[in-house]
């Protein structure tokens, strides 16, 4: 195993990785560049304690391997995430961002995205969902020159009020042409759905996922379902 990021630096967790079709593999990830419950009053936890748990407070970053994840860019990169309305109610008004992601990396079109989940409170609560695309991230080889976008448009994540709190790591999927499909889970006992028919920047009120258009809700209580495989 190869450290990304030192193991005795602030929290850096979440990992996902996207390869490149020349071999260079980018590692997406939480970083809690201003260590937050570490020290400075500004960056405080919420009940003026000692972190127990920092993995999703921060920076979303990454680095780069152009040898198999043997090593990584001596520099780590920061994705931009502008405040949105989701930021300005939490604990610390937006001054620290909360989100995660476990979707891993897509690739359509000649473009890269991938979706996660942000919180409008720590810890774990009012969940909407947001992915990052690149038009140019598969060609570009300078890290300063790649693009992009923080999706959806307008400031509103994917989720809605009527699912409840825990609207949680969204995937993403590519359809066909501009197309998108997103689903998550929530604790209302079944996942729930969209689409986009824009790339992403607008998308449709989510429902919960059925087994069919228009068919039966999928019921599942759990957090991970089991996949099953059968004999025929």
């Amino acid at each position: 195993l190869i450290d990304i990021e030192p193991a005795d630096g602030p929290e850096s967790s979440w990992v996902v990785p996207l390869t490149t079709p020349y071999g260079r593999v980018y590692a997406f990830y939480d970083y809690n560049g201003d260590d937050v419950g570490h020290g400075d009053p500004r960056f405080a936890m919420p009940d003026g304690k000692a972190a127990y748990r920092a993995d999703m407070l921060g920076w979303y970053c990454y680095r780069f391997s152009d040898d198999g994840g043997r090593t990584w860019s001596p520099a780590r990169y920061r994705l931009a995430m502008p405040q949105a309305p989701c930021d300005m109610g939490n604990q610390w008004q937006g001054r620290v961002q909360v989100f995660w992601g476990i979707d891993k990396p897509k690739t359509a079109g000649g473009a890269a995205f991938f979706g996660f989940t942000r919180l409008g409170r720590w810890m774990l609560e009012r969940g909407e969902g947001w992915l990052y695309r690149s038009p140019n991230i598969l060609a570009e080889r300078d890290p300063e020159r790649i693009a992009w976008e923080l999706l959806p448009a307008g400031g509103r994540g994917i989720r809605d009020e009527r699912f409840g709190s825990v609207q949680e790591e969204h995937n993403i999927v590519p359809l066909d042409g501009n197309a998108m499909y997103c689903v998550y889970r929530t604790e209302m006992g079944h996942p729930c759905h969209s689409y986009s028919a824009d790339g992403g920047r607008t998308w449709t009120p989510p429902e919960p996922m059925t087994y069919t258009p228009g068919g039966r809700v999928i019921r599942n209580p759990r957090a991970c379902p089991k996949l099953w495989k059968t004999a025929a």
